[in-house]
C-alpha cells in the first residue's frame, strides 16, 4: 500500500478493514503503508463470535503500534466497504458509531487490466 496524501487529507500511514457482522461478530486486518504497492499485513480477519466492531478497531490500533504505527492517520474501512474513516493513531479512537465514517473511495478496473496483472498458481 503506498502512502497517499492530497491537499485536502493527511498522509495515510495504514489501512484497517473489518469484517463481520453483529450475529457472525467482527474480524480486522490492516495494511501498513511502506511506500510500495503492497505493505506490510497484519492480522487474520478471523471473526470472533461477540467481538463488536468497535473491539475490532481496538485490537487492530493496537497491533499497528505494536508494529512500530505511532503516529499519523489510519483509515477505517467499515465491512460493507461502503464507508471509512480517517482516525489519529496517536490519540485515542473512539467507538466504531462515534467515528467521523464518509463514503469510500471507489475505483474501477478494467476486466483486460484485471487478467493482464492476474496471475495462475503453477
Amino acid at each position: 500500500m503506498k502512502t497517499t496524501k492530497t491537499p485536502q487529507q493527511p498522509a495515510i500511514v495504514a489501512e484497517i478493514c473489518l469484517y463481520g457482522t453483529s450475529a457472525a461478530g467482527s474480524g480486522w486486518i490492516a495494511c501498513i503503508a511502506d511506500g510500495t504497492k503492497s505493505g506490510k499485513m497484519i492480522g487474520t480477519g478471523e471473526l470472533k463470535p461477540g467481538r463488536s466492531m468497535t473491539e475490532a478497531i481496538w485490537l487492530a490500533a493496537d497491533e499497528l503500534k505494536g508494529a512500530g504505527v505511532t503516529r499519523g492517520t489510519v483509515r477505517i474501512f467499515e465491512s460493507n466497504g461502503n464507508f471509512c474513516a480517517d482516525v489519529e493513531i496517536s490519540q485515542h479512537i473512539g467507538y466504531s458509531g462515534s467515528l467521523p465514517w464518509k463514503n469510500a473511495p471507489r475505483f474501477a478496473i478494467s476486466s483486460e487490466d484485471l487478467l493482464k496483472h492476474a496471475t495462475v498458481p503453477a
